[in-house]
């Protein structure tokens, strides 16, 4: 709700760190997560804080009512994005069909990284683990392009081994890179 979202905005205001903002307003089921107040707080003070944002499909008509149906559109929805504020924003293609292609933008440069599209119901939990893997990867010091690239790589490896759990989507597995030993 807003009065949490605020709470996190105020905590975030006083630190001073990069912020990973991954905007968890819709589900891969398509079900809202947040209140409309909570939405103004994400659009009006923790987006524009952000280091980073990483909506999906459905988040980005949530927060900018751009409306996502092919890659093409991306940029547009990344635009929207951009307006509200943060340094950088990286669009998640997943929910479209073909190549999941992410769209990574600053507001002059964009990247366009194509990733696997790995046939598997179990991916719950993606975005959060590629939000959190972004951050861990700034946090050891690459520069926004390499971290949304590497997380990636992380992201789709654990895809790769999601599994079923209960009767609902499965989660993504953990996944750590074979040792060079």
């Amino acid at each position: 709700d807003a009065e949490i979202a605020g709470a996190v905005a105020d905590e975030l205001d006083q630190i001073g760190l990069p912020v990973v903002v991954d905007p968890v307003c819709v589900s891969t089921t398509g079900a809202t997560l947040l209140t409309p107040g909570a939405l103004d707080v994400y659009r009006f003070r923790l987006i524009p804080r952000a280091t980073v944002v990483t909506p999906n499909i459905p988040e980005v008509r949530a927060l900018t009512d751009v409306d996502v149906s092919d890659v093409g559109q991306l940029r547009e929805a990344a635009a929207a994005l951009f307006a509200l504020g943060p340094q950088w924003v990286l669009v998640k293609g997943g929910h479209l069909d073909g190549v999941a292609t992410d769209l990574l933008y600053d507001g002059v440069d964009e990247i366009v990284l194509p990733g696997e599209r790995i046939d598997t119901p179990h991916t719950h939990g993606t975005g959060c683990t590629l939000a959190s893997a972004i951050a861990a990867r700034l946090a050891h010091g690459d520069d926004m392009p390499a971290a949304v690239a590497a997380a990636k790589v992380f992201v789709t490896g654990a895809i790769r081994r999601g599994y079923p759990l209960g009767s609902g989507v499965g989660p993504a597995a953990q996944w750590l890179p074979p040792s060079d030993e």
